[in-house]
């Protein structure tokens, strides 16, 4: 919880003071408005930016219906899969990396005792939890991700997991699309 203040507030601060100039600058504006487009139009391209930033832990958004959407405009179910996935690929890293980053500041907050009895729960439960999750549309797997990266979960299990599940969702998602469609 600390940490999301934190984080709400840096970003807070950077809206305020940081962005106003970066914004005037025609080529930051130039990027916005391309990403913004992007996502808008959903093409494969912001199916990327869409991954990457709705997958997020702090932005989420309805990943699953924006890739469905996407699809309904035509575009090719392969590329909109491969960078919808690369794009979640990527910001679980980020979070991952962001949750072991800050997890020396959070241990200060917490006792030994409680740290240690959720870690040997996440090594019992966390694969089952984490790949239900991935699985499972609009559950907040992203969270989990950055929590378990505060916990030091198994980079590489975990990375595999959220693989699997997120293609199997996706593939599902694609699926239902060809049926109705």
């Amino acid at each position: 919880l600390i940490v999301l203040i934190l984080l709400a507030f840096f970003a807070i601060l950077f809206q305020v003071k940081f962005y106003p100039v970066f914004k005037d600058s025609f080529i930051v504006e130039g990027v916005e408005n391309l990403i913004k487009e992007e996502i808008t139009e959903l093409t494969p391209t912001g199916l990327f930016y869409a991954g990457f930033i709705g997958g997020s832990f702090i932005v989420p958004s309805p990943l699953e219906i924006l890739f469905y959407l996407s699809l309904t405009k035509g575009n090719s179910i392969l590329l909109s899969f491969l960078f919808l996935n690369l794009g979640l690929l990527l910001i679980q890293i980020v979070n991952y990396w962001l949750g072991a980053k800050f997890s020396s500041f959070v241990m200060n907050f917490l006792s030994v005792k409680k740290v240690y009895k959720v870690r040997r729960l996440i090594n019992k439960y966390g694969a089952f939890l984490l790949f239900f999750l991935s699985v499972v549309p609009a559950m907040p797997y992203e969270v989990l991700t950055f929590a378990l990266g505060i916990a030091k979960y198994n980079f590489y299990r975990l990375f595999i997991l959220v693989t699997i599940g997120s293609l199997i969702k996706y593939t599902v998602i694609a699926g239902i699309f060809l049926i109705t469609h």
